[in-house]
Protein backbone atom coordinates (compact mmCIF):
# COMPACT_ATOMS: atom_id res chain seq x y z
CA UNK A 1 0.00 0.00 0.00
CA UNK A 2 1.22 3.10 -1.12
CA UNK A 3 1.11 6.45 1.61
CA UNK A 4 1.58 9.89 0.61
CA UNK A 5 2.20 12.23 3.76
CA UNK A 6 1.50 15.47 4.35
CA UNK A 7 3.00 17.20 7.58
CA UNK A 8 1.60 20.94 8.41
CA UNK A 9 2.66 23.03 11.43
CA UNK A 10 5.73 22.95 14.07
CA UNK A 11 8.23 20.58 14.74
CA UNK A 12 6.67 18.77 17.23
CA UNK A 13 3.62 17.60 15.33
CA UNK A 14 6.44 16.98 12.71
CA UNK A 15 7.87 14.30 15.29
CA UNK A 16 4.42 12.63 15.58
CA UNK A 17 4.07 12.35 11.81
CA UNK A 18 7.58 10.73 11.66
CA UNK A 19 6.46 8.31 14.16
CA UNK A 20 3.65 7.44 12.19
CA UNK A 21 5.57 6.86 9.01
CA UNK A 22 7.99 4.79 10.84
CA UNK A 23 4.84 2.73 11.95
CA UNK A 24 3.54 2.21 8.51
CA UNK A 25 6.75 1.70 7.18
CA UNK A 26 7.27 -0.99 9.30
CA UNK A 27 3.73 -2.48 8.55
CA UNK A 28 5.00 -2.66 4.97
CA UNK A 29 3.43 0.24 3.13
CA UNK A 30 5.62 2.54 0.85
CA UNK A 31 5.75 6.49 2.49
CA UNK A 32 5.92 9.55 -0.05
CA UNK A 33 5.54 13.12 0.00
CA UNK A 34 6.10 13.86 -4.08
CA UNK A 35 2.66 14.31 -4.89
CA UNK A 36 1.95 11.70 -6.75
CA UNK A 37 -1.09 9.16 -7.33
CA UNK A 38 -1.12 7.01 -3.99
CA UNK A 39 -3.74 4.63 -2.27
CA UNK A 40 -3.89 6.72 1.09
CA UNK A 41 -3.50 10.56 1.67
CA UNK A 42 -2.85 10.76 5.55
CA UNK A 43 -2.43 14.79 6.54
CA UNK A 44 -1.08 15.56 9.44
CA UNK A 45 -2.78 18.74 10.69
CA UNK A 46 -1.77 21.80 12.85
CA UNK A 47 -4.70 24.61 14.75
CA UNK A 48 -2.81 25.86 16.93
CA UNK A 49 -4.96 29.32 15.25
CA UNK A 50 -6.91 30.04 12.63
CA UNK A 51 -4.51 30.84 10.12
CA UNK A 52 -2.83 27.17 10.73
CA UNK A 53 -6.83 25.90 10.60
CA UNK A 54 -6.75 27.30 7.13
CA UNK A 55 -4.07 25.96 5.92
CA UNK A 56 -5.48 22.27 7.10
CA UNK A 57 -8.65 23.07 5.35
CA UNK A 58 -6.58 24.06 1.94
CA UNK A 59 -4.59 20.77 2.12
CA UNK A 60 -7.88 18.62 2.80
CA UNK A 61 -9.95 20.34 0.31
CA UNK A 62 -7.55 19.62 -2.01
CA UNK A 63 -6.91 16.22 -1.22
CA UNK A 64 -10.64 15.47 -2.03
CA UNK A 65 -10.76 17.22 -4.92
CA UNK A 66 -8.09 14.96 -5.92
CA UNK A 67 -9.49 11.88 -4.73
CA UNK A 68 -12.67 12.45 -6.83
CA UNK A 69 -9.86 12.43 -9.76
CA UNK A 70 -9.08 9.35 -8.70
CA UNK A 71 -5.91 10.00 -7.53
CA UNK A 72 -6.75 8.71 -3.61
CA UNK A 73 -8.88 5.91 -2.76
CA UNK A 74 -8.84 7.50 0.46
CA UNK A 75 -8.01 10.53 2.79
CA UNK A 76 -6.95 10.65 6.50
CA UNK A 77 -6.73 13.69 8.73
CA UNK A 78 -4.60 13.51 12.10
CA UNK A 79 -4.00 15.94 14.37
CA UNK A 80 -4.43 18.82 16.16
CA UNK A 81 -7.61 19.46 14.06
CA UNK A 82 -9.83 16.66 14.87
CA UNK A 83 -8.77 17.39 18.50
CA UNK A 84 -10.64 20.44 18.29
CA UNK A 85 -13.80 18.85 17.20
CA UNK A 86 -14.17 15.31 15.37
CA UNK A 87 -17.89 15.56 14.21
CA UNK A 88 -17.84 19.38 13.14
CA UNK A 89 -14.63 18.17 10.95
CA UNK A 90 -16.45 15.39 9.16
CA UNK A 91 -19.82 17.66 9.30
CA UNK A 92 -16.95 19.71 7.37
CA UNK A 93 -15.53 17.16 4.83
CA UNK A 94 -18.19 14.35 4.64
CA UNK A 95 -15.75 13.17 1.94
CA UNK A 96 -12.76 11.98 4.67
CA UNK A 97 -12.61 8.16 5.33
CA UNK A 98 -10.64 8.42 8.41
CA UNK A 99 -10.13 11.17 11.34
CA UNK A 100 -7.23 10.59 14.04
CA UNK A 101 -6.49 12.84 17.10
CA UNK A 102 -3.11 13.16 18.15
CA UNK A 103 -0.68 10.09 20.40
CA UNK A 104 -2.44 9.75 23.39
CA UNK A 105 1.02 7.98 24.59
CA UNK A 106 4.59 8.89 23.95
CA UNK A 107 6.75 7.43 21.57
CA UNK A 108 9.38 5.40 22.83
CA UNK A 109 12.99 5.03 21.45
CA UNK A 110 11.43 1.53 20.12
CA UNK A 111 8.79 3.27 18.31
CA UNK A 112 9.72 3.02 14.57
CA UNK A 113 10.66 6.53 12.94
CA UNK A 114 10.74 7.82 9.71
CA UNK A 115 12.88 11.15 9.50
CA UNK A 116 11.65 13.97 7.34
CA UNK A 117 14.08 16.19 8.06
CA UNK A 118 17.48 16.52 6.43
CA UNK A 119 20.00 13.36 6.97
CA UNK A 120 21.80 15.32 9.76
CA UNK A 121 19.75 16.70 11.06
CA UNK A 122 16.81 15.51 13.91
CA UNK A 123 13.98 16.68 16.48
CA UNK A 124 13.41 14.62 19.65
CA UNK A 125 10.18 15.58 21.49
CA UNK A 126 11.24 15.34 24.97
CA UNK A 127 7.57 16.19 26.55
CA UNK A 128 3.99 16.62 25.37
CA UNK A 129 1.44 18.89 26.79
CA UNK A 130 1.31 22.46 28.75
CA UNK A 131 0.47 23.46 32.28
CA UNK A 132 1.43 27.21 31.79
CA UNK A 133 -2.18 28.32 30.70
CA UNK A 134 -1.25 31.12 28.68
CA UNK A 135 -4.41 33.24 28.31
CA UNK A 136 -3.94 33.08 24.50
CA UNK A 137 -3.22 29.86 23.78
CA UNK A 138 -4.87 26.39 22.61
CA UNK A 139 -2.08 23.98 23.45
CA UNK A 140 -3.60 22.43 26.59
CA UNK A 141 -6.80 22.36 24.39
CA UNK A 142 -5.49 20.65 22.26
CA UNK A 143 -2.86 18.60 23.63
CA UNK A 144 -3.55 18.34 26.79
CA UNK A 145 -1.69 18.25 30.65
CA UNK A 146 2.12 18.51 30.56
CA UNK A 147 3.81 15.10 30.06
CA UNK A 148 7.51 13.95 29.90
CA UNK A 149 9.42 11.17 28.61
CA UNK A 150 11.97 9.31 30.58
CA UNK A 151 15.43 10.26 30.41
CA UNK A 152 16.80 6.90 29.51
CA UNK A 153 14.29 6.38 26.55
CA UNK A 154 15.47 10.27 25.26
CA UNK A 155 18.91 9.21 25.44
CA UNK A 156 18.13 5.92 24.06
CA UNK A 157 16.61 7.63 20.89
CA UNK A 158 19.71 9.93 20.66
CA UNK A 159 21.83 7.58 20.39
CA UNK A 160 20.11 5.80 17.70
CA UNK A 161 19.63 9.16 15.52
CA UNK A 162 23.11 9.00 16.00
CA UNK A 163 24.08 5.57 15.01
CA UNK A 164 22.15 6.41 12.02
CA UNK A 165 24.26 9.33 11.10
CA UNK A 166 21.97 12.44 12.70
CA UNK A 167 24.83 15.12 13.81
CA UNK A 168 22.89 17.18 15.70
CA UNK A 169 19.80 17.33 17.65
CA UNK A 170 16.90 19.72 18.70
CA UNK A 171 15.41 19.34 21.59
CA UNK A 172 11.81 19.97 21.42
CA UNK A 173 8.44 20.06 23.89
CA UNK A 174 5.45 22.63 24.73
CA UNK A 175 7.84 23.59 27.00
CA UNK A 176 11.07 21.73 27.55
CA UNK A 177 12.51 23.90 30.60
CA UNK A 178 9.32 21.94 32.43
CA UNK A 179 11.07 18.83 31.94
CA UNK A 180 12.08 17.64 34.78
CA UNK A 181 15.88 17.21 35.28
CA UNK A 182 16.37 18.64 31.95
CA UNK A 183 20.30 19.81 33.41
CA UNK A 184 21.28 15.84 33.68
CA UNK A 185 19.00 14.82 30.53
CA UNK A 186 21.75 17.30 28.83
CA UNK A 187 24.19 16.29 30.31
CA UNK A 188 23.81 12.54 29.53
CA UNK A 189 23.19 13.86 26.19
CA UNK A 190 26.35 15.10 25.44
CA UNK A 191 28.04 12.21 26.29
CA UNK A 192 26.82 10.59 23.07
CA UNK A 193 30.45 10.17 21.08
CA UNK A 194 29.23 11.13 17.99
CA UNK A 195 26.59 13.93 18.05
CA UNK A 196 27.99 17.44 17.53
CA UNK A 197 25.30 19.77 18.16
CA UNK A 198 22.36 19.89 20.84
CA UNK A 199 20.05 22.59 20.69
CA UNK A 200 17.77 23.73 23.25
CA UNK A 201 13.98 25.11 21.57
CA UNK A 202 10.60 26.28 23.51
CA UNK A 203 12.41 27.29 26.70
CA UNK A 204 9.74 28.81 28.53
CA UNK A 205 11.87 31.46 30.84
CA UNK A 206 9.70 30.75 33.87
CA UNK A 207 11.38 27.66 34.42
CA UNK A 208 14.76 28.39 32.94
CA UNK A 209 17.11 28.04 36.07
CA UNK A 210 20.76 28.49 36.87
CA UNK A 211 21.64 24.69 36.57
CA UNK A 212 20.08 24.67 33.16
CA UNK A 213 22.19 27.72 32.26
CA UNK A 214 25.33 26.83 33.59
CA UNK A 215 25.25 22.97 31.64
CA UNK A 216 24.46 25.32 28.38
CA UNK A 217 27.21 27.48 29.35
CA UNK A 218 29.84 24.70 30.09
CA UNK A 219 29.05 21.51 28.01
CA UNK A 220 30.97 22.30 24.52
CA UNK A 221 28.51 20.28 22.17
CA UNK A 222 25.43 22.26 23.36
CA UNK A 223 24.69 25.09 20.86
CA UNK A 224 25.21 28.51 22.72
CA UNK A 225 21.48 29.09 21.35
CA UNK A 226 18.33 29.41 23.64
CA UNK A 227 14.92 29.80 21.79
CA UNK A 228 12.81 32.10 24.93
CA UNK A 229 9.76 32.98 24.20
CA UNK A 230 9.06 36.04 26.11
CA UNK A 231 5.74 37.48 23.64
CA UNK A 232 5.90 40.99 25.77
CA UNK A 233 8.30 43.29 27.01
CA UNK A 234 4.67 45.35 28.82
CA UNK A 235 4.13 44.29 32.10
CA UNK A 236 0.25 44.91 31.68
CA UNK A 237 0.09 42.91 28.53
CA UNK A 238 2.30 39.98 30.05
CA UNK A 239 0.02 39.90 32.40
CA UNK A 240 -3.01 39.78 30.78
CA UNK A 241 -1.20 37.03 28.91
CA UNK A 242 -1.15 35.09 31.78
CA UNK A 243 2.58 34.48 31.38
CA UNK A 244 3.81 34.87 35.21
CA UNK A 245 6.33 37.26 34.23
CA UNK A 246 7.64 41.06 33.89
CA UNK A 247 9.85 43.34 32.45
CA UNK A 248 11.85 43.39 35.20
CA UNK A 249 12.63 39.54 35.57
CA UNK A 250 12.98 39.43 31.66
CA UNK A 251 16.03 42.14 31.46
CA UNK A 252 16.73 40.55 34.92
CA UNK A 253 17.09 36.92 32.85
CA UNK A 254 18.45 38.57 29.59
CA UNK A 255 21.53 39.60 31.82
CA UNK A 256 22.38 36.70 33.56
CA UNK A 257 22.39 34.79 30.40
CA UNK A 258 24.76 37.44 28.41
CA UNK A 259 27.32 37.65 31.91
CA UNK A 260 27.27 33.63 32.11
CA UNK A 261 27.25 32.63 27.98
CA UNK A 262 28.18 35.64 26.62
CA UNK A 263 27.99 34.32 22.65
CA UNK A 264 24.67 32.90 23.61
CA UNK A 265 22.47 33.17 20.51
CA UNK A 266 18.88 33.82 21.73
CA UNK A 267 15.62 33.72 19.39
CA UNK A 268 12.54 34.74 21.19
CA UNK A 269 8.85 35.55 20.13
CA UNK A 270 6.80 38.57 20.48
CA UNK A 271 2.96 39.21 19.78
CA UNK A 272 1.89 41.86 18.16
CA UNK A 273 -2.10 43.17 18.76
CA UNK A 274 -2.44 41.32 21.74
CA UNK A 275 -5.85 42.43 22.76
CA UNK A 276 -5.46 45.92 25.44
CA UNK A 277 -2.29 46.70 23.71
CA UNK A 278 -1.92 50.26 23.55
CA UNK A 279 0.73 52.53 21.53
CA UNK A 280 2.38 52.69 25.01
CA UNK A 281 2.55 49.17 25.02
CA UNK A 282 3.66 48.67 22.07
CA UNK A 283 6.35 51.73 22.04
CA UNK A 284 7.50 49.70 25.17
CA UNK A 285 7.83 46.27 22.97
CA UNK A 286 9.74 48.51 20.13
CA UNK A 287 12.64 50.02 23.55
CA UNK A 288 12.98 46.62 24.45
CA UNK A 289 14.06 45.16 21.00
CA UNK A 290 15.99 48.31 20.30
CA UNK A 291 17.52 48.37 23.79
CA UNK A 292 18.33 44.43 23.75
CA UNK A 293 19.45 43.52 20.33
CA UNK A 294 18.07 39.69 20.23
CA UNK A 295 19.82 37.88 17.51
CA UNK A 296 16.87 36.07 16.06
CA UNK A 297 13.09 37.18 16.46
CA UNK A 298 10.07 35.76 15.24
CA UNK A 299 6.62 37.80 15.89
CA UNK A 300 2.87 36.99 15.43
CA UNK A 301 -0.40 38.86 14.87
CA UNK A 302 -2.45 38.27 17.56
CA UNK A 303 -5.28 35.38 16.44
CA UNK A 304 -8.59 35.42 18.69
CA UNK A 305 -8.66 31.35 19.63
CA UNK A 306 -12.25 30.53 20.76
CA UNK A 307 -12.21 28.73 24.40
CA UNK A 308 -9.42 31.02 25.66
CA UNK A 309 -9.31 33.01 28.29
CA UNK A 310 -7.63 36.09 25.65
CA UNK A 311 -10.39 35.91 23.43
CA UNK A 312 -13.36 36.75 25.91
CA UNK A 313 -11.11 40.19 26.87
CA UNK A 314 -11.85 43.75 26.39
CA UNK A 315 -10.00 46.12 24.17
CA UNK A 316 -9.81 43.38 20.87
CA UNK A 317 -6.70 45.17 18.74
CA UNK A 318 -8.55 46.31 15.44
CA UNK A 319 -7.14 44.21 12.11
CA UNK A 320 -5.60 46.89 10.58
CA UNK A 321 -3.84 48.41 13.71
CA UNK A 322 -2.01 45.01 13.85
CA UNK A 323 -0.74 45.19 10.46
CA UNK A 324 0.50 48.31 10.74
CA UNK A 325 2.16 47.67 14.12
CA UNK A 326 3.74 44.49 12.61
CA UNK A 327 5.24 46.05 9.73
CA UNK A 328 6.93 48.36 11.95
CA UNK A 329 8.30 45.90 14.22
CA UNK A 330 9.40 43.81 11.50
CA UNK A 331 10.84 46.38 10.03
CA UNK A 332 12.78 47.66 12.69
CA UNK A 333 13.89 43.95 13.65
CA UNK A 334 15.67 43.55 10.20
CA UNK A 335 17.64 46.60 11.16
CA UNK A 336 19.09 45.03 14.23
CA UNK A 337 19.44 41.68 12.37
CA UNK A 338 21.74 43.48 9.73
CA UNK A 339 24.00 45.17 12.63
CA UNK A 340 24.46 41.98 14.82
CA UNK A 341 25.01 40.29 11.17
CA UNK A 342 27.87 43.04 10.07
CA UNK A 343 29.81 42.64 13.56
CA UNK A 344 30.22 39.05 12.35
CA UNK A 345 32.23 39.79 9.72
CA UNK A 346 35.76 38.08 10.22
CA UNK A 347 34.24 35.67 12.37
CA UNK A 348 34.88 32.01 11.55
CA UNK A 349 32.27 29.80 12.44
CA UNK A 350 31.87 25.71 12.21
CA UNK A 351 28.75 24.85 9.87
CA UNK A 352 26.64 21.88 8.88
CA UNK A 353 26.19 21.80 5.00
CA UNK A 354 22.68 21.53 4.47
CA UNK A 355 22.18 21.38 0.36
CA UNK A 356 24.07 22.34 -2.31
CA UNK A 357 22.23 24.99 -4.52
CA UNK A 358 23.98 25.78 -7.66
CA UNK A 359 27.51 27.21 -7.59
CA UNK A 360 26.95 27.71 -3.32
CA UNK A 361 26.68 25.36 0.10
CA UNK A 362 23.51 25.96 1.99
CA UNK A 363 25.03 25.91 5.88
CA UNK A 364 23.99 25.96 8.90
CA UNK A 365 25.97 27.06 12.14
CA UNK A 366 25.18 26.52 15.70
CA UNK A 367 23.46 30.59 15.61
CA UNK A 368 20.91 29.40 13.13
CA UNK A 369 17.90 26.39 13.78
CA UNK A 370 16.49 24.03 11.22
CA UNK A 371 13.82 25.97 9.47
CA UNK A 372 13.16 28.98 10.96
CA UNK A 373 16.15 30.80 10.91
CA UNK A 374 19.31 32.02 8.01
CA UNK A 375 21.48 30.63 6.29
CA UNK A 376 24.90 30.69 5.63
CA UNK A 377 25.76 30.65 2.05
CA UNK A 378 29.29 29.13 0.96
CA UNK A 379 30.09 29.67 -2.71
CA UNK A 380 31.82 26.22 -3.30
CA UNK A 381 30.41 23.22 -4.58
CA UNK A 382 32.95 20.80 -3.66
CA UNK A 383 31.27 19.80 -0.03
CA UNK A 384 28.97 17.00 0.75
CA UNK A 385 25.72 17.58 2.49
CA UNK A 386 25.82 16.55 5.88
CA UNK A 387 29.92 17.50 5.97
CA UNK A 388 30.69 20.06 8.71
CA UNK A 389 33.44 22.63 7.60
CA UNK A 390 34.60 25.86 8.96
CA UNK A 391 34.48 28.96 7.30
CA UNK A 392 35.40 32.73 7.71
CA UNK A 393 31.92 35.15 7.68
CA UNK A 394 32.65 37.88 4.63
CA UNK A 395 28.64 39.82 4.30
CA UNK A 396 25.28 39.21 5.42
CA UNK A 397 21.97 40.70 4.75
CA UNK A 398 18.75 40.68 7.00
CA UNK A 399 18.47 37.27 7.62
CA UNK A 400 21.35 35.40 6.06
CA UNK A 401 25.30 35.29 6.02
CA UNK A 402 27.87 35.02 2.89
CA UNK A 403 31.22 32.79 3.83
CA UNK A 404 34.46 31.35 2.46
CA UNK A 405 35.64 28.08 3.39
CA UNK A 406 38.75 28.52 5.56
CA UNK A 407 41.29 25.21 6.22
Amino acid sequence: MHIEVISLGCPKNLVDTENMMGILSKDGCSISSDGGSADILLINTCAFIEDARQEAYREIEKGIKAKAEGKYKSIIVAGCLPEMGKNKLLKKFPELDKIIGVPKQMATSKTPRLLATLPATAYIKIADGCNNICSYCTVPIIRGRFRSRKIDDIVAEAKNLSNAGVKEIVLIAQDTTQYPDLANLLRQLAKIKDLMWIRLMYAHPKHLTDEIINVLADEPKICKYIDLPLQHSSDKILNRMGRHSSRAKIVDLIYKLRRRIPDLVIRSSFIIGFPGETKRDFSDLVEFLSEFKLEKVGFFKYSREKGTYAARLRGQVPRKTKELRYKRIIKLQNQISREIGEKLIGSIFEVLIEAIKGDAAVCRSCREAPDIDGFVVVKNRSFRVGEIINVKIIGCNSHDLAAVPVS
